[in-house]
């Protein structure tokens, strides 16, 4: 319902929950990037917490649930990580929670993320999600030149929506400067839609973008006025996005 009304999904997943398991928090997460039923925009991996209060802290207590220890979910969540496709943002990896509410927790999670991409290395896998290839990340170590960048194209189905990717990459180093997500429905959809208290009514065969933007130029001492920041592109990919 949310896309057929246009809007950027976002899943939120958790892996280490009780009577789950290792791997079938890993095939959950295969399912998930794989199944044409889900794939939605961006993901938030959020390991379990143990909050006070809840029933999970009754399970802990008694000792009939254990978090995973810090080695196994850095091994985890740098699985999970080597499965994301290049269309998929991950937002964040840990929930921001105070640590005084929180009982049991993974003792590194300040950094898990960090400490995932390294452990990737390990078994020789490559992160491609759209955050960790955004230039701003890359700009300060790995210079990108305008003649290097180009126009690439991922189309691939999504909860009944054939969604195009556009985006531009210097492909060799594998850096995104920029992106346009597009989705059109093959099957005729009826949505309602109500912004600032108007409603509008859609029904038949629809198209949206529901992402469109520019990495922004990173600000760090020493950047000159022409440090990966490539006028027009957001004008480019806009044209194409209909091809």
């Amino acid at each position: 319902m949310a896309k057929d009304a246009g809007f950027k999904v976002v899943a939120h997943m958790m892996p280490d929950l009780p009577n789950v398991g290792l791997e079938r928090d890993l095939e959950q997460f295969k399912e998930y990037f794989e199944n044409p039923a889900f794939r939605s925009d961006g993901l938030k991996i959020y390991p379990t917490l143990v909050i006070r209060g809840t029933g999970l802290y009754e399970l802990w207590r008694t000792g009939k649930y254990k978090n995973y220890t810090p080695n196994v979910l850095v091994d985890v969540v740098a699985r999970i990580l080597a499965l994301v496709p290049p269309w998929t943002r991950v937002y964040r990896v840990q929930r921001d929670i105070p640590l005084p509410l929180v009982t049991s927790r993974c003792e590194n999670s300040g950094n898990l993320r960090e400490l995932a991409l390294n452990r990737m290395k390990d078994f020789g896998a490559e992160c491609r999600d759209v955050r960790y290839r955004e230039v701003v990340i890359h700009e300060i170590h790995h210079k990108v030149r305008p003649e290097s960048v180009e126009l690439l194209r991922r189309d691939y189905a999504a909860n009944g929506w054939w969604k195009t990717f556009l985006s531009y990459e210097d492909p060799e180093q594998d850096i995104l400067i920029g992106l346009l997500r597009h989705g059109s429905a093959p099957r005729r959809v009826s949505s309602s839609l109500s912004l600032y208290g108007r409603k509008a009514q859609r029904e038949g065969r629809v198209s949206s973008v529901n992402s469109m933007y520019m990495v922004p130029r990173c600000q760090y001492t020493g950047a000159t006025p022409q440090s990966s920041n490539i006028k027009g592109l957001g004008r480019c990919s806009w044209k194409r996005r209909n091809e």
